[in-house]
């Protein structure tokens, strides 16, 4: 077969881990991957992934504005990151990533869904926030 290069061994590694739902073992793959080869989109997408799945919302957040730094119209990119965002409260950053995805694919169903749920996060009063001025 076709002799891989050590960043896409570590790549497919990681893979492996991912389906194995063996997430921190995907994650450390991914970034051998990464550390070879900077450009590896996929990477920081899949890490993103497994991120994600471990409840690493700053990670996932970090690894997709890389992505979208190589790719600023990556898809996977763009709804893993406002996904990561929505989990960190961040729903007005949040709703840019989804708006975004819809110009890009406007027949996108979970960047729909997650526009509206933005949207209305993002109107809800903060709890456990400050309190509003004038209210001391």
């Amino acid at each position: 077969g076709v002799k891989l290069n050590a960043a896409e061994q570590a790549k497919e590694k990681g893979n492996i881990a991912f389906k194995a739902a063996k997430y921190d073992e995907a994650v450390k793959h991914y970034t051998t991957a990464i550390r070879k080869d900077a450009n590896m989109i996929a990477c920081y997408n899949n890490r993103a992934m497994a991120n994600l799945k471990l409840g690493n919302f700053s990670e996932t957040e970090a690894d997709c504005t890389s992505a979208l730094k190589i790719d600023g119209n990556n898809v996977k990119a763009l709804l893993r990151r406002g996904t990561a965002r929505a989990f960190l409260s961040m729903y007005q950053e949040a709703l840019e990533d989804f708006e975004k995805v819809l110009t890009l694919e406007p027949k996108n169903k979970e960047a729909a869904l997650e526009i509206s749920r933005m949207r209305k996060l993002a109107q809800a009063p903060m709890l456990g926030g400050m309190p509003p001025l004038g209210a001391m």
